[in-house]
This record gives structure tokens, sequence and C-alpha cells, in this order.
């Protein structure tokens, strides 16, 4: 089983992923990955950019946008109570560009 091991060099602490494993009835640790410095007794994880995997993807900068140009043509005064459902429904066209 993996854990999380605490090297201490000078003043400063650095944390590695290991694991234990018996080689001819001794114990070996076998090392996993380097994980970063600890700072402020907080464990900051580090990963290559390799690693890292893209769950999704959210486009928030043209509705801002969008909002912004509303509020400065005053569209808000004009279109009143369907200012939402009308922005709602030019947006999806926005995220096409």
């Amino acid at each position: 089983m993996a854990f999380i091991r605490k090297i201490k060099k000078g003043n400063k602490v650095y944390l590695a992923e290991v694991e234990n494993k018996r080689i001819n009835g001794k114990c070996v640790q076998r090392h996993i990955r380097y994980i970063g410095k600890e700072a402020d007794g907080k464990t900051p994880l580090s990963a290559a950019l390799a690693e890292v995997t893209i769950d999704r993807v959210k486009v928030y900068g043209p509705l801002l946008v969008l909002n912004f140009l509303a509020e400065e043509l005053g569209l808000s005064k004009l279109l009143s109570k369907r200012q939402e459902t009308i922005l709602r429904t030019i947006s999806p066209q926005l995220l096409k560009v």
C-alpha cells in the first residue's frame, strides 16, 4: 500500500509517495513519485503536465461580454422582464463562434 513519506533536508520538508515491499525477507521501500515541498504544514500536490486530464471546459468570457454590452446599451431597461430569456437565447449562438 502506498503512502506519503516526509523527507527532512535542512529546514525543508520534501514529500514523496512510497510503497513498502518485502524482498528476500527484508522490507524495502520503493519510490513511486515525488510530490513536492511541504509549505506551512500543507501538502501542495504537483503533477506532470502529461498526467493531467481535462474533464470539461466552461466558456464564460463571451457571456460576460454579452452581459456587459447589454448593460452599456441599456437593454435591461428596454427588455425589462424578458432580458434574461432573450440573452439566454442569444448566448448559444455566441458559443459557436
